[in-house]
């Protein structure tokens, strides 16, 4: 008799199983992965914004991100730049979007940068 897995109930061969078995159930497991994988991926969307140099104290203007697919509810929604220099800043989230802009708030000029961001939905 296969096991399962105690949170998804994946199920896995083991030693007693019969040889001609153990295909089938990885099978099934491999099914019930991809099935788990997708439900994830439906869950996250990744992007990249391109930014210019900023002088010190200047801004960018403010821009929107339209999600690929349509989240169900209002995602979380998470950005970092790559450059320290920037105060990245995300408002009216929302299941299709969201509005971006970035300030330089150092007294050094930016390089050109990405800003990364992630959107995560229940």
């Amino acid at each position: 008799m296969s096991g399962k897995t105690a949170r998804h109930k994946i199920e896995y061969p083991v030693p007693s199983d019969k040889v001609v078995d153990v295909a089938a159930i990885n099978q099934r497991a491999a099914t019930t992965i991809d099935t788990l994988l997708t439900a994830l991926s439906d869950r996250i969307q990744t992007g990249t914004l391109a930014l210019n140099p900023l002088q010190p104290g200047e801004q960018t203007n403010t821009y929107q991100v339209v999600f690929s697919r349509p989240f169900t509810t209002r995602p979380v929604v998470v950005a970092q730049s790559e450059n320290q220099r920037h105060n990245v800043a995300i408002w009216n989230v929302s299941a299709t979007g969201f509005s971006w802009m970035v300030l330089n708030n150092t007294s050094g000029a930016s390089a050109a940068a990405s800003v990364m961001w992630a959107a995560i939905g229940a």
